[in-house]
């Protein structure tokens, strides 16, 4: 893992912990970090942290490139997950992959059935006003 990849992650803890009515929930979150041996001169080099769900949190997703769908998939589907925030991992379906610009990501879900509604799936995401505020305008915006 490279220093970026960490700084990423810290970034992403950072931001989720500015949302979250309850930042404790991060004290359970799984940093992922997946490079993609074999795919050319670029290899796909990515990191996530995915936010199990718990108290007012009763789902979460991560943006996943596309070709590390089912690497994130496996991570998050092992034995003991459930019992660590994590039901009912999946890839979001009807499946659908979004266009960032430079590549293709899908998205892997847990806990309930996210919102297509940003105010309410920052409610189910446990953030707090100012986070859902965040949320609203990031999804506006085309981000997470």
């Amino acid at each position: 893992m490279t220093v970026d990849q960490y700084g990423r992650l810290e970034d992403e803890r950072a931001s989720m912990a500015a949302r979250l009515a309850d930042p404790g929930l991060l004290d359970g979150a799984i940093g992922i970090v997946l490079e993609e041996p074999g795919s050319g001169p670029s290899p796909v080099r990515w990191s996530g942290l995915a936010v199990p769900v718990g108290g007012v949190r009763v789902c979460g997703f991560i943006q996943v490139p596309e070709r590390l769908l089912l690497c994130v998939l496996a991570i998050l589907e092992t034995d003991n997950t459930h019992s660590l925030g994590f039901p009912g991992v999946r890839v979001h379906q009807p499946y659908t992959a979004f266009a960032n610009g430079t590549s293709t990501t899908g998205r892997v879900e847990w806990g309930q059935e996210p919102s297509r509604d940003p105010g309410p799936r920052g409610l189910m995401l446990g953030y707090h006003h100012h986070g859902i505020a965040l949320h609203r305008a990031e999804s506006s915006a085309g981000a997470r």
